[in-house]
């Protein structure tokens, strides 16, 4: 086993990426991705079946986000370890050759003895149209199946036979438009099987400014001990285990979960169905991050819950119709009157921005300030209040959902 150079490989991910301008979710899931794209399907939790650490997250924002950006710093230290990744634009009779080249035995990657042969590959797509296509149905039926990792997986050609995966194991990280999104994405998709395999990562706005973007020594160096511990992360193979703090703090944001759904509307409503496998599957990452022991603790839990509900509070923005600068300006807008004024009829709001929302824009807004924890729904007869959560009280509330360590 290889020994570990720095403490988490995430957070030195961010430290390497701090002087970029894409947004801060963005970097924080590329170097998600980045750890399951080596963990591939050799590593595993035991549920009431296997669970894989592979996850299809997109990044979506406006033009100039710099989402390639991001995806850039990524690819490079994967395709220096020889992660077995794929060309954005394929054919799917392509893909599929390609999975079948990708096939190794888990002995091939560590000491020891083998356990299973795999195909683990991942998808990297700086325009996911490009990859998906318009109205791809076929293919997204594939990313259907394959994201559950079956044992195997049989394409039937008219002339040339039948083609045999084993070890399914596709992991994809991708960036889009929300506009390209909707155009790539059909109703079938929408509100479907494919969207509640995915995690949205919606950014409108830079982390930062750089009118001079350089390469440091600092950032030559973190370069390097990120690729040592990669290359770690890399050679695990085994199932992770679960301490009991973890098992009772996740029993416990699970079956909350399942008493207030993240999300009513019909464009997120499925992926409320896959949001705990979301948090299994990151549970490992983080534990991943961190470590090679394959444990999954209370840390790893309370890391994952909070990046899963950070970046739910801003998925609704990725289905709305608009122009996501505006609305998210209009949000920034009502938080601030809400500020001076402590409470806010809906009415009140609507009259103001009527020219610029909708009902279903007004809604995802009141549903993100209650996520955000930034106020509270009140009803006082026929009206309906917004009413401002301090800073304080907003502290309180969220110490009073923190697990507790035994």
């Amino acid at each position: 086993m290889k020994e570990r150079i720095l403490e988490d490989w995430i957070t030195t991910f961010l430290a390497y990426t701090e002087e970029t301008e894409p947004p801060d979710l963005f970097k924080v899931w590329t170097a998600v991705s980045a750890i399951c794209s080596c963990l591939q399907r050799k590593c595993w939790t035991q549920w009431e079946k296997q669970i894989y650490p592979n996850m299809y997250i997109i990044l979506v924002g406006p033009p100039g986000i710099r989402k390639g950006t991001i995806l850039g710093y990524s690819y490079d230290l994967l395709s220096k370890i020889g992660v077995k990744m794929c060309a954005e634009s394929i054919t799917r009779e392509a893909l599929v050759r390609e999975f079948c080249n990708a096939a190794v035995n888990t002995d091939s990657y560590t000491d020891g003895e083998a356990t299973a042969i795999h195909s683990s590959m991942t998808v990297f797509s700086s325009e996911l149209t490009v990859f998906l296509g318009q109205n791809n149905l076929q293919l997204i039926s594939d990313l259907n199946d394959w994201y559950d990792c079956k044992d195997t997986w049989e394409y039937r050609t008219k002339h040339q036979g039948n083609d045999i995966i084993d070890g399914v194991w596709l992991n994809l990280i991708g960036a889009t438009t929300p506009t390209f999104l909707q155009s790539a994405l059909p109703n079938d998709a929408v509100g479907g099987g494919l969207i509640s395999r995915i995690v949205f990562i919606f950014g409108d706005k830079k982390s930062k400014l750089v009118p001079l973007p350089t390469i440091t020594e600092r950032e030559i160096k973190l370069r390097e001990q990120l690729f040592c511990d990669l290359e770690a992360i890399y050679m695990l193979k085994g199932q992770f285990k679960l301490t009991e703090e973890y098992k009772a703090a996740y029993s416990d944001w699970y079956l909350a979960g399942e008493a207030n759904p993240v999300f009513t509307d019909n464009n997120l409503k499925s992926y409320n169905e896959r949001r705990a496998t979301h948090l299994r599957k990151l549970s490992m990452v983080f534990s991943a991050s961190r470590s090679n022991d394959l444990i999954i603790d209370l840390s790893d839990f309370i890391r994952a819950r909070n990046l899963l509900e950070d970046t739910e509070k801003f998925m609704p923005f990725v289905f709305a119709g608009r122009g996501r600068a505006a609305l998210s300006e209009i949000l920034e807008d009502i938080i601030r009157e809400l500020s001076m004024k402590k409470k806010l009829t809906v009415q009140h709001i609507m009259e103001k921005h009527y020219k610029d929302i909708t009902n279903d824009d007004l809604d995802k807004i009141i549903r993100t300030l209650k996520a955000a924890r930034i106020a509270r729904v009140l009803r006082s007869g026929s009206s309906t209040i917004l009413e401002f959560i301090s800073k304080d009280e907003r502290a309180r509330l969220e110490a009073e959902d923190q697990p507790s360590e035994v």
